[in-house]
């Protein structure tokens, strides 16, 4: 046992002062005294901006293209229009950018679009928002004119 200590007092004989295994010094982050959390939201400046928002279908005097089109229902971006998702917007909103449409939640459960497409009418500022196919669900004409045009607020998430 005697052997195992000396050889013990020759290590730590050999440990520089102040190196981080020295077991006289402790760390400075260690002795220091930890700061509380913050437990309040950190609260910034909103963003929201008013949009002219207007809805759209596929009906060939809208998109353009009539239902045996090969692009029928693809929109600018790749791929094919979706209720409650799919919202065409001007060139001031990058496509793919995901827009928070409060108001609109009652569309899709959430209020959160993504911006897939483009048109020759939207302008800065304006939204056109994605109501349907008429050839699957004919009411959706009616909805989309019934929406006309309203000004609402919204946000550019990314």
């Amino acid at each position: 046992m005697q052997k195992y200590f000396a050889i013990l007092l020759i290590l730590t004989s050999l440990i520089a002062p102040g190196s981080p295994i020295s077991s006289t010094q402790m760390p400075k982050e260690a002795a220091q005294t930890p700061q509380p959390v913050q437990t309040q939201p950190v609260i910034q400046q909103s963003s929201m901006q008013t949009y002219t928002v207007t809805a759209y279908t596929l009906r060939q005097e809208e998109c353009g293209k009539a239902p045996d089109h090969p692009l029928y229902g693809v929109t600018t971006s790749g791929v094919r229009a979706k209720v409650g998702v799919t919202i065409a917007a001007g060139p001031d909103v990058p496509m793919g950018a995901k827009i928070y449409l409060p108001e609109l939640a009652w569309l899709n459960g959430t209020g959160l679009f993504e911006v897939q497409d483009r048109g020759g009418a939207i302008k800065e500022g304006c939204i056109d928002v994605y109501f349907g196919d008429p050839e699957v669900d004919p009411e959706c004409v009616g909805q989309a004119l019934d929406f006309g045009r309203q000004e609402l607020e919204g946000e550019v998430l990314e």
